[in-house]
């Protein structure tokens, strides 16, 4: 018994499988080495490749032949009929270098032309098998396809007319499916199935003229109808899918479904359907139509419509309605099954009114169906709605109880029917409308009602608690829209009144002036008798109180003198040292309570600029691998505001992740950066846990709060990895550079023979061999260039959100199976939005902007491998 060598095997294996890798992917019979090496013989088919499509009489079949006892003939076949011997002992040096040591290798090339003028359109299996002079026969076979003569590669079709998706099925037996399909190879059989089974070949080769105008080009596209009657199995009750496959002369398919639905007659309601008016119609004209279809097992008897429960009048009934019948088969007058009627609305208010229509059957069943329209003036057309409440104001301090006025104006192009006002969602109020407001209609002009668009209603208000409190305001049109617009007041009683002090200006400001002006308000329920100003808690200065401020009184309702609670006054500080100094105001009230506030200014030297905040990510860098086994992720950085940090955030993706430690030693940012508060402590760090994140990119944002309020941020973005990204980190490296990507282009260009077009997978291969990848020179296509990354174990994946950059993308079919378009991703424009990357590839000469989905000129990306 001969014993295999496993590690010769898989060798042997390997080398064959590249040279058929560029032969076309054939099946090959290969003798396996023993132990004492011998070797294997072995047989390829150069030409015809796999799926050949063959439209002449003549197949030139050729290749080359390898046995250790030397080759004594090879034959060929088609289909396992009669063999013609091959013309052996040509010139094959290639081969001999690639497998050395085979008697005659240099010699080992064959070729032969058959006569297939004889063989029918379709499939055909080629077989060459090659006998050694040791009597060892080797074989190998390659499928191809007899198309007809002219015949050419165009886009494939199939269509179902009968039945239409969604079609009911009432009777049992028979179905009739009908349609047309194109190939350009011509069509060789088109099968029928019901639910995947139950397999009818149709009938082809039908005129449809229709089809060849639309579809020109086409060898069969008069005769490309089709036609099946279909016995039907035994079907429940409820969706079933009718499938058509149409196959091809080259083996390609085209496939069609349609879904039916059996319905048993028990299962067949009374239905009423209303076409001409849709829910929520507008009316101006005095006259409507109503017109629609209706349905019963037993026939129709009559259709009335009414509108608002009024009094019924009788439709037309008995109108063809062919459409109706094709979709719900087996009922009675179904092809008859219309109704119309004109209904006089001259009569109706303006506003919202239902129209109902009621279906009586033979049976006495009653079916009906309800639209709710509205009539609107006559002349008035669709504008944008608008509402708004001029008083209160959002945020209204409410001191009293009893009654709230609220005001405002609304405009909708159809009219106004009426604006409800409600308290917290309740309490509702019907606002008097009407009222002038010319200052709206110049504002918004062209609106019929725009010059009496102003409402006021009288609230009495309910009990209410202290807090906050919502006031709605809806505005309902004549066409029944709505627009509504909500504002927050504060209920607040006296004794939660306490004194306030409000700081303008400054607020946290940068100054080089010896002099600075402070102003503000302040209240009290009793009122303000005196505001003061120190500065670190020094000596106290007054400040110029009962200046006007009619903003306040809009927000702060209830304190005594709102309207003049403004102060102001100008404090020296011409005195004060480099650095942060605070500023107090205290507001005294006239029963002694007082209220205090304060805010910083930082003294700059005459000489310095502002200091601005800033805030840095150390790690990780923008762009940075993260590998899912680490699942951790360490954010570091500083982060300097002239007044001191409060605190730092981190978000990934715009959500909140959590707050980082600060307070952390950067003595080396304090020496770049001299001044700050806190500057000596101005570093972070926080650690993300990127377990659960999906793979791809996703940003990091560290936010800096200031003491100041002032919010400083950077972002970046990583990418969530698989563990073996060593090649993706290669292209990465190897892309950065103009150099790369330029002899990466003289390289495609010179391996397609000088021709700078469709140079895809000569640019995308030429720099996986720069980085050391062995890919064969002569791939030149996606059909050979996707199952040849498969082979490297390379993972394929559907998801454009998973890419992370060097992964190789690939974009959507041409129509023959084969990707149109490959490059390499480089990374997102923006992160959030993944529908334009930086791309490497053929189609400029550096990292470019792509889109992912489709757009003029470009296809969408389908898949991509990372490894």
């Amino acid at each position: 018994m001969v014993k295999i060598n496993p590690i010769k095997t898989k060798a042997i294996a390997f080398f064959c499988s590249f040279l058929i890798l560029i032969s076309g992917f054939a099946s090959t019979t290969i003798v396996m080495a023993d132990t004492n090496g011998n070797s294997p013989s072995i047989v390829c088919i150069d030409t015809p490749i796999s799926n050949y499509k063959l439209s002449d009489n003549k197949l030139n079949v050729s290749g080359w032949s390898l046995d250790k006892s030397g080759v004594k003939g090879v034959q060929v076949s088609v289909d396992s009929g009669a063999a013609q011997n091959a013309t052996i002992g040509q010139l094959r040096t290639d081969v001999d270098k690639f497998y050395p040591g085979y008697t005659g290798g240099k010699n080992s090339g064959y070729s032969a032309s058959l006569d297939v003028s004889s063989l029918s359109t379709g499939a055909h299996t080629v077989t060459v098998k090659s006998a050694g002079n040791d009597g060892t026969v080797t074989s190998q076979n390659v499928v191809i396809y007899k198309v007809p003569v002219g015949s050419k590669n165009m886009p494939q079709y199939v269509d179902i007319d009968t039945p239409s998706n969604g079609f009911n099925l009432a009777t049992t037996g028979t179905l009739n499916v009908a349609g047309w399909s194109l190939n350009g190879y011509g069509v060789q059989k088109v099968q029928v199935y019901v639910d995947n089974g139950n397999e009818t070949d149709a009938t082809i080769g039908l005129s449809r003229a229709d089809v060849d105008k639309v579809f020109p080009g086409y060898a069969t596209g008069k005769s490309s109808g089709y036609t099946a009657s279909v016995t039907l199995p035994t079907l429940s009750d409820g969706i079933h899918t009718i499938k058509v496959v149409s196959i091809g002369n080259d083996g390609s398919q085209a496939v069609g479904t349609v879904n039916i639905k059996k319905v048993s007659e028990q299962s067949m309601p009374g239905r009423v359907c209303i076409d001409t008016l849709q829910n929520n119609s507008k009316v101006s004209s005095n006259e409507v139509n109503v017109a629609g279809w209706s349905l019963n097992v037993t026939g129709v008897k009559g259709v009335q419509i009414s509108v608002d429960n009024g009094t019924a009048q009788n439709a037309t009934i008995g109108q063809s309605r062919a459409d109706v019948d094709r979709f719900y088969q087996g009922y009675t007058g179904g092809k008859n099954s219309g109704y119309s009627a004109n209904l006089d609305v001259s009569s109706l208010s303006t506003g919202a009114h239902t129209v109902k229509v009621t279906s009586t059957g033979n049976d006495g069943v009653v079916t009906s169906q309800n639209v709710v329209i509205y009539k609107v003036p006559s002349g008035s057309k669709n504008m944008p709605q608008h509402v708004d409440i001029d008083t209160p104001s959002n945020g209204f301090n409410l001191a009293t109880t009893g009654t709230l006025d609220v005001t405002g104006w609304s405009l909708n192009g159809y009219g106004v029917q009426k604006v409800q006002v409600y308290v917290d969602n309740g309490n509702e109020t019907d606002a008097t409308i009407g009222l002038s407001r010319p200052d709206v209609d110049k504002v918004f002009p062209g609106y019929d009602t725009g010059k009496s668009s102003g409402y006021t209603a009288s609230v009495t208000l309910p009990t209410l608690s202290d807090g906050i409190h919502t006031i709605k305001v809806v505005s309902i049109g004549n066409d029944g829209s709505q627009a509504v617009a909500t504002v927050n007041i504060k209920k607040v009683s006296e004794a939660n009144m306490p004194g306030i002090v409000c700081i303008d200006s400054p607020s946290y400001s940068q100054t080089k002036d010896k002099q600075i002006d402070v102003r503000g308000w302040a209240l009290d329920i009793n009122g303000v008798t005196r505001v003061q100003v120190s500065i670190d808690n020094g000596a106290m200065q007054d400040a110029t109180i009962g200046q006007s401020r009619p903003d306040i009184p809009k927000v702060y309702q209830g304190y005594n003198n709102e309207a003049n609670s403004g102060y102001s006054t100008k404090v020296d500080i011409s005195k004060l040292s480099i650095g942060v100094h605070t500023i107090t105001v205290v507001s005294t009230g006239k029963d002694g309570t007082t209220a205090k506030n304060t805010t910083q200014i930082y003294v700059l030297p005459q000489t310095a600029s502002d200091l601005s905040s800033m805030v840095c990510i150390d790690t990780p860098g923008n762009d940075a691998f993260i590998k899912a086994q680490d699942n951790l992720v360490n954010v570091i950085g500083w982060s300097l505001n002239a007044f001191g940090v409060q605190k730092v955030q981190v978000y990934v993706d715009n959500i909140y992740n959590g707050d980082a430690t600060t307070g952390i030693t950067r003595t080396d940012v304090d020496k770049v950066y001299p001044g700050y508060v806190g500057g000596v402590n101005s570093g972070y760090n926080y650690t993300i846990n990127i377990s659960s994140f999906s793979y791809g990119a996703h940003q990091i944002s560290v936010r800096s709060l200031g003491n100041d309020g002032k919010v400083t941020n950077q972002d970046i973005v990583i990418y969530k990895v698989y563990n073996d990204t060593n090649i993706a980190s290669k292209l990465v490296s190897f892309l950065s550079f103009q150099d790369n990507l330029n002899m990466a282009e003289g390289q495609a260009v010179q391996l397609h023979n000088g021709d700078f077009h469709n140079n895809c997978v000569y640019f995308s291969s030429s720099v996986l061999r720069d980085i050391g990848i062995n890919v064969p020179i002569s791939m030149a296509n996606t059909e050979h260039y996707v199952p040849f990354i498969t082979s490297l174990g390379w993972t394929k994946d559907y998801d454009i959100n998973n890419l992370y950059p060097g992964n190789i993308c690939f974009t959507v079919s041409d129509g023959t199976g084969y990707p149109t378009h490959t490059f390499i991703f480089m990374g997102w424009v923006n992160p959030f939005d993944h529908t334009l990357a930086y791309v490497a590839d053929n189609q400029d000469n550096k990292i470019h902007v792509r889109s992912m989905i489709d757009a003029p000129g470009i296809d969408a990306t389908s898949f991509e491998f990372h490894n």
